[in-house]
């Protein structure tokens, strides 16, 4: 949390709304903290607070002592009111009224993160499009991205914030690192992330003074090009040099662009002899029927891309067109596959940003990427505009083939195509691959159909349409955001194992846990995942797809007979716990392993079912709540009571939850081995 004081009034920050509503207050000692962040921002004692979108907060606040009540807006300012509300829920509309409560001496108490702002707002910015930034300015605050990450089994250490968390304070240790023309001290780390992070969430009139200074400081510092043989480290200025030259490049107008010198390293460039496409025709089907993952890996609401098969240029123009009257339809178009964001890690293998997103917002729109990459047209989920021709020019052949569509002799032309990358593109999943490896594949139609087949495999486990409403994608990079590979759209994998994805013979020979993994995280139901599941329930898909489809290929080596056996040697050894149970994953999914080996994957899809099938009254709306519904479930549909199984690893089993199977036969579960 932060606050500050500015345009008139006070502001305090909260990283999450979770603080303001009546669960969070209700936790600890929050609503101390939170009642007194309110009379702070009151300048004294409130006398009055307006809740704006915060379902039940005004009740709690009232409770807490607090004169609070809900509003539709803010009232006059005034020095003793304040106005506590969602911060990611504001809308552009609600910005002047607010601008004007806070210069007449109100106070404001928000929460918010900007990462779950991002996520809900695709293709827009924190800087040009979050209307609480716009207010909170003015008292010297804005949300930002990122989140904040302890290291494995630990806490993280509360103390002082760094001086240098403050953008004056880094600009200033920047500024005095380049005019020394010496190494840096540790602070300037904190310093970049900084100010590069300031460079994405300050609205666009501070933005442009902030990179008016850093220009000018970094005009004589060359041109950092970061690779995975050489990164780039955090706290260097060549590092910041290229955090500001890609986020200025990224917002000028597509006419002003040049190509960056990084993505010659990554992703790639094209020969400026190849030929450009003219004239080139796709045709994009919205709204398609079928499932579209919700899981606890991916959002459900990110724009669907459509692959066309063209590869722009860096840094030069691409034209679409689109019927005039589909023009601010919400279609869009995609220069980069790339969209996993470096700037919050230590070390960069290569540019922090090199995807980005036009709305199609006219018949014909112009489109550029400083670092090129393969063009999508994109389009809401659920679209419903039908089949939308579109017209590219510009960009060169890139080695896209399209199952049903692209003949054998057709792809035995195209492999060679120009473009550095290259895609297999199914209706339920599409491989994004450096072009040098999808030429080594000589029969794509096999390829995708063995995809095909496990994202069905994917929809039966899950019991949901075979049929993909968007199909799910697999995006190959030299670096990502998060973990080895991370899951979403797309799903997000090192480049080292892009010739796995395409190899498969070597696939059902080895296995491909940890693409089934991911498939899993995409997949996987919130209603029975529960908290310390999450790294569990979706490895029911790597189990599964590996017995189904990878029939003789290895399990991971924590699933095979020793793996169990010593982690559960180990947790009972431990006491046994619910905390370690849920910290260790491999432990965790032992008792899934067991009830599959006692009842098969067809109980599973019967309980899976059974949750689709549930009134929205009767899904769970605590942790609690989820542990004793899938114990039910699962013990109804085997026919066996499962609830004394997952007592003795620790899992805690509510008495009602207990009381409702009772009766069935106790289940004896096999003893730990895999298999």
């Amino acid at each position: 949390m932060a606050a500050g004081e500015g345009g008139g009034g006070r502001v305090v920050l909260f990283g999450h709304e979770g603080y303001l509503v009546p669960d969070g207050l209700a936790a600890g000692d929050t609503q101390k903290l939170v009642t007194n962040a309110v009379h702070w921002a009151a300048g004294g004692k409130a006398t009055e607070v307006v809740v704006l979108g915060l379902a039940g907060t005004a009740d709690a606040l009232k409770k807490a002592g607090l004169p609070a009540a809900n509003a539709k807006g803010a009232p006059a300012g005034a020095k003793g009111r304040v106005v506590v509300c969602n911060a990611g829920g504001l809308r552009a509309a609600d910005a002047p009224a607010l601008e004007k409560f806070l210069a007449g001496g109100g106070g404001i108490v928000a929460g918010g993160p900007g990462w779950g702002w991002e996520q809900t707002h695709p293709g827009q910015s924190l800087a040009a499009d979050h209307a609480g930034n716009t207010v909170f300015a003015a008292a010297g605050l804005v949300i930002a991205s990122g989140t904040l990450d302890a290291p494995a089994g630990k806490k993280l250490a509360v103390g002082t914030p760094d001086r240098f968390a403050h953008v004056a304070a880094a600009e200033t240790l920047i500024n005095d690192a380049v005019k020394a023309k010496a190494a840096p001290p540790g602070d300037a780390r904190t310093a970049e992330a900084t100010l590069t992070g300031a460079l994405r969430a300050l609205p666009t009139a501070e933005q442009a003074k902030l990179t008016g200074r850093l220009t000018k400081t970094l005009a004589g510092v060359p041109a950092a090009i970061p690779t995975a043989k050489q990164p780039l480290k955090g706290g260097t200025p060549g590092r910041l040099a290229l955090g500001l030259r890609t986020k200025l490049a990224l917002d000028l107008p597509p006419d002003r662009l040049a190509a960056d010198p990084a993505a010659g390293a990554f992703p790639g460039t094209v020969a400026k002899g190849a030929p450009r496409v003219k004239g080139r025709t796709v045709t994009v089907r919205t709204g398609a029927p079928g499932y579209v993952c919700d899981g606890h890996g991916v959002s459900a609401k990110a724009d669907v891309w459509h692959s066309t098969g063209v590869y722009a240029a860096p840094g030069e123009v691409v034209r679409v067109g689109i019927p005039a009257e589909l023009a601010g339809k919400g279609l869009g178009v995609r220069i980069g596959a790339h969209t996993d964001q470096l700037w919050h890690l230590d070390r960069w293998e290569r540019a922090p940003q090199v995807s980005r997103w036009f709305p199609l917002a006219a018949a014909t729109t112009p489109a550029a990427n400083p670092f090129g990459g393969l063009v999508y047209v994109t389009a809401p989920v659920g679209a419903k505009l039908g089949d939308v021709t579109t017209t590219i020019d510009g960009g060169v052949e890139a080695p896209v083939y399209f199952a049903g569509k692209t003949t054998a002799p057709e792809w035995a032309k195209l492999r060679s195509a120009p473009a550095p990358w290259a895609e297999f593109v199914s209706d339920k999943l599409v491989l994004t691959v450096p072009a040098a490896v999808a030429r080594g594949v000589e029969n794509p139609a096999e390829l995708l159909a063995f995809w095909d087949q496990v994202l069905d495999g994917c929809a039966d486990l899950t019991v949901v349409d075979r049929r993909r409403g968007r199909a799910e994608r697999m995006v190959f990079d030299e670096q990502i955001s998060n973990g080895y590979l991370h899951s979403g759209y797309p799903i997000m994998a090192p480049l080292e194992i892009a010739p796995l994805a395409v190899d498969v013979v070597r696939m059902r020979r080895e296995g491909a846990w940890g693409f089934f993994h991911e498939l899993g995280h995409n997949h996987q139901q919130r209603d029975w995942t529960f908290d310390g599941t999450v790294e569990v329930t979706c490895n029911l898909y790597s189990l599964y797809l590996l017995e189904t489809f990878c029939p003789g290929a290895p399990v991971h080596d924590e699933m095979k007979g020793p793996g169990q056996v010593r982690n559960a040697a180990k947790h009972k050894a431990g006491g046994s716990t619910f905390e370690n149970w849920q910290r260790e994953p491999f432990v965790a999914l032992i008792v899934y392993d067991q009830l599959r080996r006692s009842f098969g994957w067809d109980v599973f899809k019967k309980v899976f079912a059974e949750y689709h099938a549930a009134a929205p009254a009767d899904r769970p709306r605590t942790e609690q709540a989820k542990r004793d519904r899938f114990v039910v479930r699962f013990s109804k549909a085997a026919g066996r009571n499962v609830a004394p199984a997952f007592e003795a690893w620790g899992v805690p089993v509510g008495d009602a939850a207990k009381r409702e199977v009772a009766a069935l036969p106790a289940w004896e579960p096999p003893a730990p081995g895999g298999r």
